[in-house]
């Protein structure tokens, strides 16, 4: 089942959050020929057009994020469309001796009050940060941990960012130093970053824009 879906999501920028929650393992998969839907803890995908049952399963889980290429009413009410931006690394952007690629969890708590705040959107809410430990994904942060940045789903070429920073820390360069920097270890990695910005957050929008990111297509996103 599972790789019936992997033929309906492409690897590009768009589908990352898609491919990349239906190839890990720990998923569980509901598929059909058509479409189906993978759950991962608190956050789920829906791919093509599932059947109702696995709709209705989606519907009855925990899950609290969902991601697809366009909205489903029976899982969740509210749906918003996200636009998806490839980043390109800059070649000055990783300078290794001002960021901690090994920054302790435990200073980094501020994320999930972050993540509990903003209700599991473009941050993915539910463990993202544990998750991008548990499966060894890049975690960048600055020297005082006022910014972070990581992956929350990568597929065979591309990476999906998060960013978060302490809301007494912003608007000091240190989110987009992280992100660049990122971006240019993905890259000697294979892939390519991808980052988030929902329409309703003018914030992250703007920090998209800033960061030069080239616009690759809309998703959506449902918050329940």
């Amino acid at each position: 089942m599972r790789d019936a879906l992997l033929e309906l999501v492409p690897d590009s920028p768009v589908h990352v959050r898609l491919r990349g929650l239906l190839l890990a393992p720990e998923a569980e998969v509901s598929a059909s020929a058509r479409g189906g839907v993978a759950l991962l803890g608190e956050v789920g995908a829906i791919v093509g057009a599932p059947s109702r049952d696995a709709l209705a399963h989606a519907g009855a889980s925990h899950a609290t994020t969902f991601w697809a290429r366009r909205p489903w009413p029976t899982v969740a009410a509210t749906w918003e469309r996200v636009q998806v931006a490839v980043l390109e690394p800059r070649e000055e952007a990783d300078h290794a001796s001002e960021l901690d690629a090994t920054p302790d969890r435990t200073r980094l708590g501020f994320v999930d009050a972050m993540e509990t705040l903003d209700g599991g959107g473009v941050l993915d809410g539910g463990g993202a940060l544990d998750r991008a430990y548990a499966h060894g994904w890049p975690v960048l942060a600055d020297g005082d941990a006022r910014s972070v940045g990581y992956v929350v789903a990568q597929t065979e070429g591309f990476a999906a960012l998060a960013l978060a920073t302490r809301e007494d820390r912003r608007r000091r360069g240190a989110a987009s130093h992280i992100a660049r920097a990122l971006a240019s270890r993905l890259r000697d990695a294979g892939r390519v970053a991808v980052v988030f910005a929902a329409d309703s957050d003018r914030v992250a929008a703007s920090f998209v824009e800033a960061l030069g990111a080239t616009p690759a297509g809309t998703l959506w996103v449902a918050r329940r």
